[in-house]
């Protein structure tokens, strides 16, 4: 069997409703034992769509791929409540609830979009209450008190709408749930409301048109054929091409100069240093002095010599 220890970047999975972000990680290890893997961001059971896998040292790069935008389809049910918010748990339909008119909701989604809205996490999410997961303690029937946050929620675009069920494009920064998206806009209109389905279709440059299923990966003989470079994940940042001189430099964590900076830099921006392939090298920061710009390493990819 090939060694795919030294492969790095992103295999892209277009997750089934049902299993979790979880279990197609454990697919991948179990068909590749010797492969190191991890997820960019999750989705709950129901969710389908984009899960983004980084493997091997990509892995280091995970906590880059949550500040990435993210687009979703969803599926609202007005008129209904879930303790998950969404069409897992348990839902009650609000029989006193009657249609609401377009121009309403249109009104209230307004007031759930913006570059900081307030949004509560759902009582069953990943968040950290107590040392736990808020899911954890919501399943032992606890009370759990989540505190607002700010998020981004750049769009949120009516695709259809007939009683109850309203089909929504949400595009949105990280951190944004879009449960609590649902829950709120059932709140605002008096009805109640929860997800009843829901797709991502995208994780910054990455598209769920570009991503397969977890079965059509696992019969894949040549693994490497399917993975994506990690520097793809750095779409829009400043890069340093990398020579053979200044490559030995960067392997040593040494800082390396910006010949030719991109306009508008500042002290501290981060930088994508590069070979002259494409891949990835190193992630630095912008550093000024009187002859100009340099790059300081402060995660490197490459080995030294």
């Amino acid at each position: 069997m090939p060694d795919y220890r030294d492969l790095a970047g992103w295999l892209l999975i277009d997750k089934a409703s049902g299993p979790t972000s979880r279990d197609a990680l454990n697919k991948i290890q179990w068909r590749w034992r010797k492969l190191k893997v991890g997820h960019a961001g999750t989705l709950d059971p129901l969710a389908t769509g984009l899960l983004l896998v980084a493997v091997g040292s990509a892995t280091r790069l995970v906590d880059i791929t949550h500040r990435l935008d993210k687009t979703y389809e969803a599926r609202i049910r007005l008129g209904a409540t879930s303790p998950t918010d969404d069409a897992d748990g348990q839902w009650v339909e609000n029989r006193e609830a009657r249609p609401v008119a377009q121009a309403e909701l249109e009104a209230a989604l307004a007031d759930l979009t913006g570059p900081e809205i307030m949004q509560t996490p759902p009582s069953f999410s990943a968040v950290h209450v107590k040392g736990k997961r808020a899911y954890e303690l919501a399943r032992k029937g606890q009370d759990v008190e989540l505190t607002a946050r700010p998020v981004r929620i750049d769009r949120i675009v009516i695709k259809q709408y007939t009683w109850p069920f309203l089909d929504v494009v949400v595009e949105c920064g990280a951190g944004t749930y879009i449960r609590s998206i649902a829950r709120d806009l059932g709140t605002k209109l008096g009805v109640g409301g929860m997800i009843e389905t829901l797709r991502r279709t995208r994780i910054g440059p990455f598209a769920v048109e570009q991503a397969q299923a977890i079965s059509t990966l696992l019969e894949c003989s040549e693994l490497g054929s399917q993975i994506r470079p990690s520097a793809q994940v750095l779409e829009g940042w400043p890069k340093v091409i990398l020579n053979e001189e200044t490559r030995m430099l960067v392997a040593r964590g040494r800082p390396v100069p910006m010949t030719d900076p991109v306009a508008g830099l500042v002290e501290n921006q981060e930088v994508a240093l590069v070979d002259a392939h494409g891949a990835l090298a190193a992630l630095a920061k912008a550093v000024a002095s009187e002859s100009g710009f340099w790059a300081q390493p402060h995660k490197v990819f490459l080995e030294q010599d």
